[in-house]
């Protein structure tokens, strides 16, 4: 993949997920703006972390009935816990881009991990 194309957690996401126990160090990637370094990690690679250690599925679809393209996200817990990522009236929140969605999607999974106390 290229990663001058790669879309990555933003700075208190990647805290989260250090908090939460995300040690693929290989894939943090190392980010110096405004000189202040920070590491971030890729959208994509919190996405396996999560399915892979957490066994939580985040699933980015695209809404066929809106007129311009927009995108949900599932998040999946188990067979039989699993839901859209909504809004506080429990509406299906849509969103304009892939990322945007997943970034939603490993937002959710998280609160639920938190929940849990995992």
């Amino acid at each position: 993949m290229n990663k001058k194309h790669e879309t990555y957690c933003d700075y208190n996401l990647t805290n989260l997920l250090t908090k939460l126990g995300f040690d693929w160090k290989d894939y943090f990637v190392a980010h110096d703006i405004n000189e202040h370094f920070h590491w971030d990690i890729p959208l994509h690679i919190s996405q396996k972390w999560l399915r892979e250690v957490k066994g939580i599925h985040i699933c980015v679809k695209s809404d066929a009935a809106s007129i311009n393209c927009k995108y949900f996200v599932t998040v999946i817990i188990s067979d039989t816990e699993w839901g859209n990522v909504q809004d506080e009236n429990k509406k299906t929140i849509l969103l304009n881009t892939y990322e945007e969605a997943l970034e939603a999607g490993i937002k959710k999974a998280l609160e639920i991990i938190l929940e849990k106390g995992e």
